[in-house]
């Protein structure tokens, strides 16, 4: 088990208030999950739709990645994390009076959750960057390492509490608690005293510092890559994520607690994949490490598309939710050593913009899913990620060496 007190990023005070305050907003974050999900459900009686809502959450990263990572690389990375944490709270309040009010209309929530996916995506590359600016560059896999165990550690509350709250005192009820749970991020954020270090020249206007980070992925194959191969994830092995609803409520035959249960032992996963990463020390091959693990992704959709039962199905989420953990978790530590220190709060923002694919994979995972069945879907996007990795494995050496 990790004792996260003698880790070495928190060794660092800042960071440690860093984490908990991750932890917090990642309640907001997963329980949202569980709630826009099991509303368009019951509303709607369409996993596409489903698929759609989820997607919606993501598509900003796509538009609004490269431009958060800019705006990270320019700006105090502190203050604006609390000014995402209050947006994200107002949104979330903003939900819970609209359905107590009786407004449960699928255009007012796909609007809301747009637009929490908006200003979700502003913030995402200061985080990471600012994880660097606290803990420097011999502890940077750490501290990225124990953000993606704060994020499974909130989502593990807010999964379930969602998921309890919703099945016994409405969505409603689900909002207004997640509203707290971003409003607590916002007061422990205060208490982080660390100077803003942008390196970027401030001779360089906004959309110069764009077009840098363009060029850099021009110059730069390993950076390309990574994006690419970080992109196709997203859609071929998170994209399950949209399918959870309609498994939870038709093949397994549960309520949205069992939902919460489900979306909490993703969180599981990904505690178990930090303790298992963290426990492997330094990790000289970072790259070929991805690419097995990707591999193992790509095997684990199998083991969700067959399962009949509650309790397979919760093994092969918490393998599904590791290996996807441990994927983010190299390809951002990759990206962030292949690319030089100024461009590092822009190159998150490519990261973000890849991630922002995900939307694709959530709506095709679902009309598939509508059409031909859950198995079948999942099988295809297995298939598909074990096809991604072997290529990558041969007409991409650089890969592996890093």
């Amino acid at each position: 088990m990790i004792n996260l007190l003698s880790s070495p990023s928190f060794t660092f005070r800042d960071f440690r208030f860093l984490w908990l305050s991750s932890a917090f907003n990642s309640v907001g974050f997963i329980g949202e999950q569980v709630i826009v999900g099991w509303v368009i459900l019951e509303i709607t009686d369409s996993s596409f739709m489903v698929g759609v809502s989820l997607a919606l959450r993501m598509v900003p990263f796509l538009f609004l990645g490269i431009i958060a990572g800019s705006l990270a690389d320019r700006v105090n990375r502190r203050n604006l994390l609390l000014l995402v944490s209050v947006g994200m709270g107002f949104l979330s309040l903003s939900l819970a009076f609209i359905i107590y009010l009786g407004f449960i209309e699928v255009w007012i929530i796909l609007l809301l959750t747009f637009l929490a996916g908006c200003v979700r995506a502003i913030g995402q590359p200061a985080r990471q960057s600012f994880a660097y600016d606290i803990v420097g560059t011999a502890n940077l896999v750490n501290a990225i390492s124990h953000l993606s165990l704060a994020m499974r550690v909130g989502g593990i509350g807010g999964s379930l509490l969602a998921g309890v709250l919703v099945g016994k005192f409405g969505a409603d009820a689900g909002y207004l608690v997640l509203s707290v749970s971003y409003f607590a991020s916002v007061f422990i954020i205060l208490f982080i005293r660390s100077p803003e270090s942008p390196d970027l020249s401030e001779q360089e206007s906004f959309w110069q510092n764009i077009a840098g980070v363009g060029k850099e992925i021009k110059r730069n194959n390993s950076l390309l890559v990574i994006l690419l191969l970080s992109g196709m994830v997203e859609i071929l092995g998170f994209s399950h994520q949209a399918l959870l609803p309609v498994i939870s409520r038709d093949v397994l035959g549960l309520g949205a607690e069992g939902l919460g249960v489900m979306n909490a032992m993703r969180s599981a996963g990904g505690i178990l994949a930090v303790i298992i990463l963290s426990s492997l020390g330094e990790i000289k091959r970072k790259g070929l490490l991805y690419l097995f693990v990707l591999y193992a992704f790509g095997f684990s959709l199998f083991l969700l598309a067959y399962a009949q039962s509650f309790l397979l199905a919760v093994f092969a989420i918490v393998v599904i939710s590791g290996l996807g953990a441990i994927s983010d978790i190299l390809s951002q530590s990759l990206i962030q050593l292949v690319v030089p220190n100024e461009l590092r709060g822009r190159a998150m923002g490519t990261w973000i913009f890849a991630v922002g694919l995900g939307p694709i994979g959530h709506m095709e995972i679902g009309a598939v899913a509508a059409l031909t069945g859950v198995g079948l879907a999942l099988t295809v996007h297995g298939g598909l990620l074990l096809f991604l990795a072997g290529s990558t494995m041969i007409f991409f050496p650089r890969i592996r060496s890093l």
